[in-house]
């Protein structure tokens, strides 16, 4: 049940999350975040949580007259809906313990609501006592009792709230019981408010206060037989109605499952070549379609194990909005992107990295509203969180436009720290001068914060991205803001690739990455500033030998590969052997550093291939 519980509470959060994030909530947005409060307070009172749900209670309370008042989410109420999901949590985070965890802050956040919503109540009193709710009883009138939550502590400032509700939509009533003082004082001992309206009125006024929370049901004195009818047909219908359309696979199962498909593809392959040997037409027609609903079947199983990523970013703006608000800074948060897709073991590792790099840049890269004024620069400070499928695979950037990276300042610290000497410091290029910022426990701010100047953080982000097989980059220009880029391989595990050869080892380049193959004899070579590159369309593409990039020898190489789309380069090859669906490894950590790498892949003869990216290649250019 625990489990359950979480799974359905966490999607809530998320997509709660999602609907905070929005530039502009609507009167439909306030409607669905009404309706998961609603039912997140089910789901704690369902397992104990009383003093959360109460806490629950009471914002839905809140949403529920923003939602009749049609009001629109400041600042201030983004701030406020992101403290009660922050807090939400880390209560689910820790549920597991049996206990309600986080009672102070519960109840820190139940009198800060109380606070706020006593002094907007008391100025509504004396509008509710003024409306024409006068008690003259007509033959004309029909009784309507609404019936309030038995779990409902403050019942008289529940029926304060329904009367209130209806005066703001214009209806005519008049209040039959309790009496006025007595809801006025707290005093009511019956937890049924009547009230008496003409016919017409009666189904807008059913409509309006069904929308109250804390209002179990409303009973009209000549319907009550027929809606008891009703609402048992209904009953009985939504228990039929009641059958699941989805089914949840624990992730452990979906793991096995890629397994044995990943096992199936070698063995396709494998299939093939003994197959294309035999020159047997009908087994080699036999053994095609066998690798073609093998094909079908990876497909489908790495749909069901690849996730949109928007999981991970509808958290982002809530995150950094919380924040911002304790720093008294202003910000706006952008995310692009939320649709690309990627492996869920992978997406869990990125939590960590993503959230403390977007934490770093509201706490220190974006400046204080002040500061961003005095630069000329909007009050508001923004950060933009992107991904975007690349020929390199999955591409995520968090940009700010805050104070950047101050160079100087790294060196003055490389120094301090004896990583450097100054003269090798002062021949280093910015990326060379940024790569100290990943070292452990190097850290360029002036003080000590919750969030950042610890010398915490990015040797951690470095080191589970490139544990996927990726890596990092970064760049910065003082006084215009920060840019973190992390390149994933490609998430689909299992891709198309070319087989080459070079330097006598076979490698696989994958397919959407190749532009053209030409025999070097076809292609005119060129030398420029001691580089070698190659003529392709009317511009200068460097040209480099496979083999010697990674220490080997070939004097055979006589094919050049154009590759990238981003950043072109021109590889020396000796032989190209074939088109095949490879299932793509993470890369053993004896050549993990080798940064042209992204994987490797097992071929049909249980030979290895490394996995090339032929864009990080550029960096051997020159």
């Amino acid at each position: 049940m625990l489990e359950g519980f979480i799974e359905e509470v966490t999607s809530i959060l998320e997509r709660i999350s999602e609907l905070i994030s929005l530039k502009n909530i609507k009167s439909e947005h306030i409607d669905e975040l009404f309706r998961l409060f609603h039912t997140l307070k089910g789901l704690f009172a369902s397992v104990g949580f009383d003093k959360t749900k109460d806490l629950i209670h009471k914002y839905e309370d809140l949403l529920s007259e923003y939602k009749n008042k049609k009001v629109v989410l400041n600042d201030e109420d983004r701030a406020q809906l992101s403290s009660i999901v922050n807090l939400l949590e880390s209560i689910v985070s820790n549920i597991e313990s049996g206990e309600e965890p986080f009672l102070g802050e519960i109840e820190e956040l139940i009198s800060r609501f109380e606070r706020r919503m006593q002094t907007e109540e008391v100025k509504e009193i004396e509008d509710i006592k003024t409306q024409n709710i006068s008690k003259r009883k007509t033959s004309r009138g029909i009784k309507i009792m609404i019936k309030i939550d038995p779990n409902e502590v403050l019942v008289a400032a529940k029926m304060l709230i329904i009367l209130k509700h209806l005066k703001d939509r214009n209806v005519e009533f008049t209040l039959i019981s309790p009496d006025m003082k007595s809801i006025e004082e707290g005093i009511v001992k019956e937890r049924d408010l009547v009230i008496e309206a003409s016919r017409e009125k009666v189904q807008i006024i059913k409509d309006l206060v069904k929308e109250i929370p804390g209002v179990v049901s409303v009973v009209i004195e000549e319907e009550q037989a027929t809606e008891q009818k009703e609402a048992a047909a209904s009953t009985m219908q939504k228990k039929a109605e009641a059958l699941p359309k989805t089914i949840r696979v624990d992730s452990e199962k979906l793991d096995r499952l890629l397994s044995i498909v990943e096992n199936l593809t070698v063995l396709s392959n494998r299939l093939i070549a003994i197959a294309s040997n035999t020159k047997n037409d009908d087994l080699i027609s036999v053994v095609n379609l066998i690798s073609k609903a093998v094909g079908e079947l990876r497909e489908e199983v790495l749909s069901l194990r690849l996730i949109p990523i928007s999981y991970l970013f509808s958290k982002i703006p809530r995150i950094a909005y919380d924040l911002a608000s304790k720093l008294g800074k202003k910000i706006e948060v952008t995310i692009e992107g939320g649709d690309v897709e990627i492996d869920k073991a992978s997406l869990e590792k990125l939590h960590d990295p993503i959230i403390h790099i977007v934490r770093n840049a509201v706490d220190h890269g974006i400046e204080p509203p002040n500061e961003r004024i005095t630069k000329g620069k909007p009050e508001k400070g923004r950060i933009i969180v992107r991904a975007r499928r690349s020929p390199r695979g999955i591409v995520i950037e968090v940009s700010d436009d805050g104070r950047g990276i101050d160079i100087e300042k790294i060196k003055r610290k490389a120094l301090e720290r004896g990583l450097v000497t100054q003269d090798k410091l002062e021949k280093m290029s910015r990326e060379d001068l940024f790569s100290f910022l990943f070292i452990p426990g190097f850290s360029t701010s002036d003080k000590v914060t919750d969030v950042s100047g610890r010398g915490v953080g990015l040797d951690v982000v470095k080191n589970v991205i490139e544990s996927l097989g990726g890596y990092v980059e970064l760049q910065s220009e003082l006084g215009k803001g920060t840019t973190i880029r992390m390149v994933l391989p490609p998430t689909t595990l299992i891709v198309k690739a070319l087989i080459i050869r070079s330097g006598n080892i076979r490698w696989a380049i994958p397919v959407d990455s190749i532009i053209s193959i030409q025999e070097i004899s076809d292609i005119e070579v060129r030398e420029i500033a001691s580089q070698k590159v190659v003529v392709y369309r009317n511009s200068f593409v460097p040209l480099l030998s496979l083999s010697r990039i990674f220490g080997l020898e070939d004097e055979n190489e006589n094919i050049v590969m154009v590759c990238g789309k981003e950043k072109k380069i021109a590889l020396r090859l000796a032989e190209v052997i074939r088109h095949m669906d490879i299932v793509v490894k993470p890369v053993p950590s004896v050549i993990r550093g080798f940064k042209g790498i992204t994987g490797v892949t097992i071929l049909e003869d249980g030979f290895v291939a490394p996995v090339i990216d032929p864009e990080a290649l550029v960096r051997f250019v020159g």
